[in-house]
């Protein structure tokens, strides 16, 4: 077929325009400075060609269905304007400069689209670009203009925005990601580190609940936004995503950044920036990120005294015992924190957990504290266990227990139901990404009333070199059945008379068995007399010879 070459060399002001072009396999060149104006659609088939030079226009306010050679040099822009919808499909040509200036209208690709130059929504009115199912691609030189609340990328397929890098080492680089969904815009900011070979970042967002959301989270929003990295190494990343207002579910203080690897929940650098903003920051190469309440990660290891074997260095787990009676299994499937004086958020486990887990020693409870007011008892409460080698764990029996709500530095607190309470130190720790924190033999942690006088927050169990890795073992202390913060072994409100209440308050040899907190040795009986009853435990905590003498909570 003999070629035809269009030239449209005129000057910068000029322009050609055509009702329909179809171009059949013909060379169609816009010049430096010219643009080529087409009402409806624009299709290039078979050997055609069309190229665009120089600060050269391609404006289409139809369809632009590229099935040949389509090529567009640096300045030069192909354009969508209109009021009618348009197609676009690139066939793998690369647009320099990409405008989307529809009025009230949408580009939906039916492609893969790649951008060098710019993106650019330059239109006054609502203008969109849709992906579908198709990829957009910017260059490592590509930036993307004028998106706003009307005029962006719509990521309702499973099309992403692909933001190719250069190689080198990038620290704190920002890029916005310019997606919505059909009704909103709500973008995602980024601010990424690392090195890169071949490098980039791919997003789109999803408009519904995260469908992994942590199931006791009641404040969320419904959207998440993908955010992947390849090409990476010492990859890290700060997020800011944007939300609609109809998102929010909850209260909306209590909603900060999440990020879910495919495993499990990270809050790390979760914030609440005003009421439309969701902060976080990750360092997975494939993530999601929403917004949930926030949960807080405990890692500790701590002694209850009452359960301390000093042959074994050790707790006892004479309540979760393998043969006899279980009283775990029996009569402790459910938290006993659940209801007050604690008040934790629910927890339970199915029967068989606690044979399938023989090293549980007992329920503990965590709490998180704003480290602006260490003292104040808070709601922000979880249900978990303590392990014979003094590490807590979560319901799961495994992974470090989470706590929702509190802060990312937050002051833990730590309870028994029958032991006093211990917390940690102001200003208070990385709930986050917690280091452990091993209280058995260091008390540097734990925070000190020094008002009070009479005791220090932890009892001393053993002294070098027997306890725990050859140092000093400490525990918290047992005897505070009524949980009013004080051992007490005389006077009103104390504890001994519990336990002689509890055995029947009458024939002091009496015993009575189960999982009670007037167990003070938790090994499965109340004993009030006889040998190792639980009263004399009381009388030991508090001296033994003054028996007005208390023992008090380092709160």
């Amino acid at each position: 077929m003999r070629k035809i070459t269009l030239a449209v060399m005129l000057s910068m002001m000029a322009s050609l325009s055509f009702a329909q072009l179809v171009n059949d396999g013909a060379t169609i060149t816009i010049k430096n400075g010219a643009t080529l104006f087409v009402e409806s659609d624009v299709t290039n088939n078979g050997a055609g060609t069309i190229a665009v030079e120089g600060t050269g226009i391609l404006e289409v306010q139809g369809h632009l269905t590229n099935n040949a050679t389509l090529t567009t040099q640096s300045g030069s822009k192909v354009k969508f304007s209109g009021a009618a919808n348009s197609n676009f499909k690139s066939n793998g040509a690369s647009i320099s400069n990409l405008e989307i200036s529809k009025t009230g209208s949408t580009v939906t690709l039916t492609d893969v689209a790649s951008v060098s130059g710019n993106l650019d929504f330059g239109s006054a009115g609502s203008s969109k670009l849709l992906l579908g199912n198709n990829n957009l691609v910017l260059g490592s030189a590509a930036t993307a203009t004028g998106h706003d609340a009307d005029e962006y990328v719509v990521t309702a397929g499973t099309g992403v925005v692909q933001k190719n890098l250069a190689d080198a080492v990038y620290t704190n680089q920002p890029f916005t990601f310019p997606v919505g969904d059909a009704s909103n815009y709500t973008p995602l900011e980024t601010s990424f580190s690392g090195t890169t070979v071949g490098g980039n970042l791919k997003s789109k967002v999803n408009n519904v609940v995260h469908p992994s959301k942590p199931a006791s989270a009641e404040s969320f929003i419904a959207r998440y936004w993908d955010i992947d990295a390849t090409g990476f190494t010492g990859y890290s990343n700060t997020l800011i995503g944007t939300y609609a207002s109809g998102d929010a579910n909850g209260t909306p203080s209590l909603i900060k950044g999440a990020v879910y690897d495919a495993t499990s929940w990270s809050y790390a650098a979760a914030a609440t920036n005003g009421t439309s903003t969701v902060t976080g920051s990750t360092d997975d190469a494939v993530a999601d990120f929403t917004g949930t309440n926030f949960y807080g990660k405990v890692n500790f290891r701590a002694i209850l005294s009452a359960s301390y074997n000093t042959a074994t260095n050790e707790m006892n787990t004479l309540l979760n015992a393998p043969t006899g009676t279980n009283w775990l299994e029996t009569s402790a499937l459910t938290s006993p924190y659940n209801a007050a004086p604690f008040n934790a958020q629910p927890a339970s486990v199915s029967a068989g957990f606690f044979l399938a887990n023989p090293d549980i020693v007992d329920w503990v409870m965590l709490e998180l504290r704003d480290p602006a007011a260490p003292t104040v008892a808070t709601t922000n409460r979880a249900s978990a266990f303590i392990k014979k080698d003094g590490t807590i764990v979560g319901t799961d029996g495994t992974s470090m227990p989470t706590i929702e709500n509190g802060f990312p530095t937050s002051v833990v607190a730590l309870h028994h139901r029958n032991h006093l309470m211990i917390r940690t130190k102001n200003p208070g720790i990385n709930v986050t990404t917690p280091t452990l924190l091993d209280i058995r033999n260091d008390t540097t942690q734990i925070y000190r009333n020094t008002a009070i006088t009479t005791n220090v927050p932890l009892k001393l169990l053993e002294n070098t070199p027997n306890g725990p890795n050859n140092l000093n073992a400490w525990g918290m202390w047992e005897g505070d059945i009524n949980q009013d913060g004080l051992v007490k072994y005389n006077l009103g409100g104390n504890d001994r008379v519990l336990i002689l209440t509890a055995i029947g308050g009458t024939n002091q040899n009496a015993t009575v068995s189960g999982y009670l907190k007037e167990d003070v040795n938790l090994n499965g009986q109340v004993k009030y007399n006889l040998g190792g009853n639980d009263r004399v435990i009381i009388l030991q905590n508090i001296g033994g010879t003054n028996q007005n003498a208390t023992i008090s909570r380092h709160n």
